[in-house]
This record gives structure tokens, C-alpha cells and sequence, in this order.
């Protein structure tokens, strides 16, 4: 029996974001939120100063830079700029921007996420009050 086997050398050139770790599956709606993602380098050449960014559902592409260098087939953390976390579901999507690319296969990773709307809670002085005032004049038995 006779068997054909493939080998691809990598791209010169191919760098890819391969998860998304922040925000996590749920942020406070509202609130902004960093989001930070891993990128590798996939190809054969050792990569710097690429762009790295993301979109929130249909919205404007956010955009940041990783300055390091990034050797063949090492991973990295990217810290990007904060969004404003909206209501409910949402998505995100974060693509790498290498201008040589050889594989645009391996650029773009999208995660789903929620914004838990929050309730803002305040007392004033005077519940505060009201309630040790209470508390002192009660009398227990």
C-alpha cells in the first residue's frame, strides 16, 4: 500500500490572532473595556510593528500596534484600547494587518460576549441615619 504524504513549508510572512481574551463572556454594560488578544507568528521570518485590531459588531475598527519582535511560531499578548461595552449581545472581532501577508486564512478571530446592564444603588445620609436612629430606639426583649 502506498501512501502520499504533503508537506507545506510556512508562508514567509503570516501572522494570525488566535484568541481573544479580553473582554471575557460578560462585561458591565457601559463600562469600558480593554480588549486583549494573542497573536503568532506563523510564518518563517520573525515579525515586527504589525497592525493588530478589532470591530464591536458593525462599528468602527479600533487599531493598535504590536511593537515587539516575534519570532516563528511565538505567541504574544496585545493589549488594545478601551471600548465602551454596550447593552446585551454583542460581538467581537480582532484581525492582524501584516501588509506581506502570504495566509489571510489564520488573520481573524470573533467572540461573542454580553454587556450586563447595571443598576446604580445610593442611599442618602438621611437612610443611613434614619436606620441607626432606629436601631438605637428599638427595644429588644
Amino acid at each position: 500500500m502506498l501512501f502520499r504524504s504533503c508537506i507545506t513549508l510556512p508562508q514567509a510572512n503570516d501572522v494570525g490572532v488566535t484568541a481573544i481574551t479580553a473582554p471575557g463572556t460578560s462585561s458591565p454594560a457601559g463600562g469600558c473595556a480593554v480588549v486583549t488578544v494573542d497573536v503568532k507568528n506563523f510564518g518563517a521570518n520573525t515579525q515586527t510593528n504589525f497592525p493588530v485590531s478589532y470591530k464591536i459588531n458593525n462599528g468602527p475598527v479600533v487599531s493598535g500596534t504590536y511593537s515587539g519582535s516575534l519570532a516563528p511560531g511565538a505567541t504574544a499578548s496585545v493589549t488594545l484600547p478601551c471600548f465602551t461595552v454596550p447593552t446585551g449581545g454583542f460581538n467581537i472581532c480582532s484581525f492582524t494587518g501584516l501588509s506581506n501577508d502570504g495566509n489571510h486564512v489564520n488573520d481573524t478571530i470573533c467572540a461573542g460576549s454580553v454587556g450586563i446592564p447595571v443598576i446604580p444603588v445610593s442611599y442618602s445620609q438621611q437612610y443611613f441615619e434614619d436606620r441607626k436612629s432606629t436601631r438605637l430606639n428599638s427595644s429588644h426583649t
